[in-house]
């Protein structure tokens, strides 16, 4: 992509955080993700690989530092949820961007939201999404991202046709609410 890499923080779930989301723009872009389609945001496609990446940082990262034995003193996993964008606003969402000067509107929970149980509404209905989706699995959503959809919505759309979730239309939504 070129550009340059942004750390808000530098202690080691931090930066592994970052590694890990950056390599998955590397798998991402390998499978069908252009720097084209991504900069000319068509269809939300950036939006759909920073949020893409976002998960899978947060969600290897748990992985990792989370089990017993594994979790250095002081590391708080409540503020890495938080900090995994869970607690941005749809303003700030909804935001336009673009590749070059500010992208920060393309990082949204959604993938985050479609894995687990919080909704954030509940802290604030004015300002956060309803999210009642949950139990997909990262390899369910890593399967719809192989079927190669190139934008926001038409991973939305193969979501939608292609998955059993009792949360479906939960998650159809939270593509809606983040667009």
């Amino acid at each position: 992509m070129g550009g340059c890499l942004r750390l808000t923080n530098d202690n080691s779930l931090s930066i592994f955080a970052t590694t890990i989301h950056e390599l998955t723009h590397t798998a991402h872009w390998a499978i069908e993700m252009t720097t084209a389609t991504y900069c000319s945001d068509a269809g939300q496609a950036g939006r759909l690989a920073e949020s893409w990446a976002q998960m899978v940082g947060w969600f290897i990262t748990k992985q990792v530092y989370v089990p017993a034995g594994l979790n250095p003193a002081g590391l708080n996993f409540t503020q890495f949820d938080q900090d995994a964008i869970q607690n941005r606003t749809l303003a700030i969402m909804g935001a336009s961007g673009d590749c070059i000067i500010n992208n920060n509107p393309w990082y949204t929970p959604l993938f985050i939201d479609l894995v687990d149980n919080h909704n954030q509404n509940t802290q604030n209905p004015t300002t956060f999404p309803v999210d009642n989706a949950n139990g997909y699995t990262l390899q369910q959503l890593q399967s719809f991202l192989d079927a190669r959809p190139t934008n926001w919505y038409m991973y939305r759309d193969y979501l939608q046709n292609n998955s059993s979730n009792p949360t479906e239309a939960a998650a159809v939504q939270l593509f809606s609410d983040y667009d």
